[in-house]
C-alpha cells in the first residue's frame, strides 16, 4: 500500500499544482451577488407567504443602522434630534423605503400627545429642550434601551424595505449613508448591524 502511495504521489501533487491556480483565478472573477428567494422554487410556501405580505402590508425587510455620536455630542442635544429626524424623512424619499424607526418617532409622537406642540416648538429653545429630551430618554417610565443607549450617544435606526441581492443592498446602504452625511456630517458615524451585516460580510 504505502508502495503504492508513493507511486501515485508525483501524479496526484502535479496534478494539485496545476488545478489550485485555475480555481483561484476562476474564484476571482467571481461575482457574488446571491438573491436569497431566486432559490426558491414557485411552489413553496416561503415564496406565496412572501408575496402576501407584498400584496397586503408592502415591504418588510428589517435593517438597522446604528449612530454613534461624536464625542461632544449626544442625543439630548436638539441639534442631533433634528438631523435624526430629517435623515429619517430624507430615506423614506429613497426609492422602496417604506418606513423608518428610531427614538426620534416617540420623541416627536410625544411632543404631540403629552405637550400639544410639535418638536419644532420644542427645539426652538435649546436649554428647555436639552432638559426636555434627558428626561424623556432617561425616564423611568419608558424602557427605551432598544433604542437608545443609556450614555444617549447611540441610537438604533430601523428601516424597512425589500428583499434584495447583495449588489442591490449595497447599492441601497450607499444611499443611505449620503444621507447621513448629509444631515450629521462629523457630528456622529453610521454603522448597518443585524442580519444584513453579517450577509454582506459571507457573501464578500
Amino acid at each position: 500500500a504505502l508502495s503504492g502511495l508513493k507511486r501515485y504521489s508525483k501524479p496526484y501533487t502535479l496534478g494539485f499544482l496545476i488545478v489550485i491556480p485555475l480555481m483561484a483565478i476562476g474564484m476571482g472573477r467571481i461575482k457574488s451577488d446571491m438573491f436569497i428567494l431566486g432559490y426558491m422554487p414557485e411552489s413553496s410556501e416561503e415564496l406565496r407567504n412572501h408575496r402576501k405580505i407584498l400584496q397586503y402590508w408592502g415591504n418588510y425587510f428589517p435593517l438597522d443602522f446604528l449612530i454613534d455620536a461624536s464625542d461632544q455630542y449626544n442625543f439630548s442635544n436638539p441639534s442631533m434630534v433634528r438631523a435624526l429626524g430629517n435623515f429619517q424623512q430624507d430615506v423614506e424619499n429613497i426609492e422602496e423605503i417604506r418606513s423608518t424607526f428610531s427614538v426620534y418617532n416617540l420623541i416627536d409622537r410625544s411632543t404631540n400627545v403629552i405637550l400639544d406642540k410639535n418638536l419644532e416648538a420644542i427645539t426652538a429653545n435649546p436649554a428647555n429642550a436639552q432638559r426636555f429630551l434627558k428626561r424623556f430618554l432617561t425616564g423611568e417610565n419608558l424602557d427605551l434601551s432598544k433604542y437608545v443607549s443609556k450614555d444617549l450617544k447611540t441610537v438604533r435606526v430601523t428601516l424597512t424595505g425589500p428583499i434584495v441581492s447583495v449588489s442591490e443592498l449595497e447599492h441601497k446602504i450607499d444611499l443611505i449613508e449620503g444621507v447621513f452625511a448629509k444631515h450629521f456630517g462629523s457630528k456622529a458615524q453610521i454603522s448597518v448591524t443585524s442580519y444584513p451585516a453579517l450577509f454582506l460580510r459571507i457573501m464578500k
